[in-house]
């Protein structure tokens, strides 16, 4: 499991370009040791760039990994200041989201595909990608070329995909996602891809109303450019995307981006914000490493350059690749969060048909260290600990006639029993019974109907339906 503690004790957190960046470091020392041997480099100027380049990569990997202790602390200061919990609840939904379900399924397949055709069309010319020009300082280069107009192109395919994202939100009417919870973490289990063993993936999550949003900053001019601006009662769902490699190789734990969701009053999506996670320091890398090159061996073009490119175009590709999965990411979040949030025509008023269970306590003198340690009195340090298991509420398994659930029933069986009947989703402006209290408020499944009970002519059973009452 990744907990959030996991994250808070480890003093490196590397960004998911960082490892293929290696990879392609080692493939550039490989080509230019190849060259020297084919005589074409002087082996004076390869010991040279050789020395530069492992001591600018040393340097770099400090300046990427180290520090997240401390800018965890800051963070939770910040939380604190903006009314948030410092420390989340935390969650562990990796048995649920195991389900072979076809529609996260389709969603993944198709997001994957738009991420797919995204590279394809802005990385077509061999050995070139659209860069950020100014982090480059205006160079050209033999392996990273472009312009401004090239990047805004770039950036304007990320505008359209958040259009049509936040267009199947509501066609797939995931509503009603707010968190339980302003501050969570949640334990996603480990990904499924060949590619990526012994990995495992967390998200923490915020929600900001329109006061704490007001105060969140970003580094990026695209992220400054396109911060929501927020109506009362508006608020923002806010993903932080984590992963953990745990294998035969050691121990890594990867910044793997972020993405925000705006919703208005009424629970509905107005708009999502995601971006390429630290692609600006990608680039500033790929610009020092060419500097170092040229300074150090010249303009001499490499026997197997073109392996070298690919190598470059493989490091870029992970930051367009990460941009498909936080929008994969993020709908599986809003799936979760609105079927936690969904409530029964059968169930007393307030209650959903999910619950939180804790399991155990937690021991006074591990609060008492751990709030020492931070400086802090925290007060859901047994939230936070004791990782929350997600049932169906008790009330639905002890009357199985009346909603159709029986003890032991799984979440994942919760989902079949929700498809199969139907839910309807009342609003502040259209509450149930037509009165606007807050019980009256939110999506509501209704068990499926039978019709003529025991008539000789069968059963008929309600399709599964979705609308906005």
């Amino acid at each position: 499991m990744f907990k959030y503690q996991d994250l808070l004790y480890t003093e490196k957190v590397a960004p998911t370009w960082y490892s293929p960046f290696t990879e392609y470091a080692m493939v550039l020392l490989s080509e230019v040791s190849n060259d020297v041997n084919l005589g074409k480099i002087e082996p004076e100027k390869a010991m040279e760039f050789s020395q530069q380049f492992i001591s600018f990569t040393m340097a770099l990997e400090n300046q990427v990994f180290n520090g997240n202790k401390q800018f965890i602390r800051d963070f939770m200061n910040i939380m604190e200041r903006n009314n948030i919990p410092p420390l989340p609840v935390q969650y562990d939904i990796s048995d649920f989201l195991d389900e072979k379900n076809d529609k996260f399924k389709s969603v993944i397949e198709d997001w994957k595909d738009k991420t797919y055709r995204l590279i394809e069309e802005n990385m077509t010319e061999e050995g070139t990608v659209p860069a950020d020009r100014e982090v480059l300082s205006g160079k050209d280069t033999a392996f990273v070329s472009g312009t401004n107009n090239e990047y805004e192109t770039l950036l304007n395919s990320v505008d359209d995909l958040r259009k049509e994202f936040v267009e199947l939100l509501h066609e797939h009417q995931l509503f009603f996602a707010k968190p339980r919870h302003d501050n969570l973490w949640i334990y996603c289990g480990e990904i499924n891809d060949p590619n990526y063993p012994d990995t495992h993936q967390s998200i923490q999550t915020f929600v900001y109303d329109k006061e704490a949003w007001s105060h969140a900053n970003f580094d990026r001019q695209y992220a400054k450019d396109t911060k929501f601006v927020l109506d009362d009662d508006e608020f923002v769902v806010s993903f932080k995307f984590f992963s953990k490699y745990d294998g035969e190789q050691g121990e890594a734990t990867y910044d793997d981006g972020y993405a925000n969701v705006h919703f208005d009053k009424n629970h509905m999506p107005i708009d999502m914000m995601t971006h390429f996670k630290d692609d600006d320091m990608m680039y500033n890398a790929f610009g020092k490493t060419f500097s170092i090159y040229q300074d150090t061996i010249g303009n001499h073009i490499l026997t197997n350059q073109k392996t070298v490119d690919e190598a470059v175009k493989n490091v870029i590709a992970y930051t367009y690749k990460e941009l498909g999965y936080n929008f994969i990411r993020t709908y599986m979040l809003l799936d979760v969060f609105t079927l936690l949030n969904t409530r029964s025509n059968v169930l007393p008023s307030g209650e959903n048909v999910i619950v939180e269970k804790s399991n155990g306590s937690l021991n006074k003198k591990v609060k008492k260290r751990f709030a020492s340690k931070y400086k802090k009195k925290i007060d859901n340090l047994e939230d936070f600990f004791i990782v929350k298991e997600l049932i169906i509420n008790p009330f639905l398994t002890r009357n199985s006639e009346q909603s159709g659930f029986k003890e032991g029933d799984t979440l994942n069986k919760l989902r079949e029993h929700i498809r199969a009947g139907h839910y309807k989703v009342y609003t502040a402006d259209k509450p149930r019974f037509g009165k606007p209290h807050k019980n009256n408020i939110g999506r509501f499944w209704y068990k499926p109907s039978t019709i003529n009970k025991g008539s000789s002519k069968g059963v008929v059973l309600k399709d599964y339906k979705v609308g906005v009452e």
